[in-house]
């Protein structure tokens, strides 16, 4: 088998594998009361056009993956009672070959809401890189 062909089967697998993380998970882990709401946003805004999944979690909560086509984005919604203040969340990004782990979150009071872009040289946060692909 050729390189392209082995590309090519590697693009189809992980589109098969994204219509069926689309179709099973589920989309928000309960945020009954939005004062008390904490939402992880991630913006696929790879020049690439290539799909990119998204997988958060702490070591308790597991918010499930997401598959982001281009330029569009994803996002997690879950009440922050539901998580001790100081609670880790951390992502994983994957396409392609590459992959991508980034601290999203520390759970605190006074945050609402943690938006992610991620590009080709890596994930930005409010305060610019937080993370570059290995």
């Amino acid at each position: 088998m050729t390189r392209e062909q082995l590309v090519l089967i590697r693009k189809a697998l992980l589109a098969a594998a994204a219509v069926v993380l689309a179709t099973v998970l589920p989309q928000d882990y309960a945020a009954d009361d939005d004062r008390y709401a904490v939402t992880i946003r991630v913006t696929n805004k790879l020049s690439s056009r290539m799909a990119l999944i998204v997988h958060c979690r702490s070591r308790y909560i597991d918010l499930a993956a997401r598959f982001v086509v281009p330029d569009s984005s994803c996002n997690w919604k879950f009440n922050r009672n539901d998580a001790y203040p100081g609670t880790d969340f951390k992502c994983r990004l994957a396409f392609q070959d590459k992959r991508l782990d980034f601290l999203a979150i520390t759970v605190r009071k006074d945050v609402a809401e943690y938006v992610y872009d991620v590009f080709d040289d890596g994930v930005y946060g409010a305060d610019g890189r937080i993370s570059e692909w290995a």
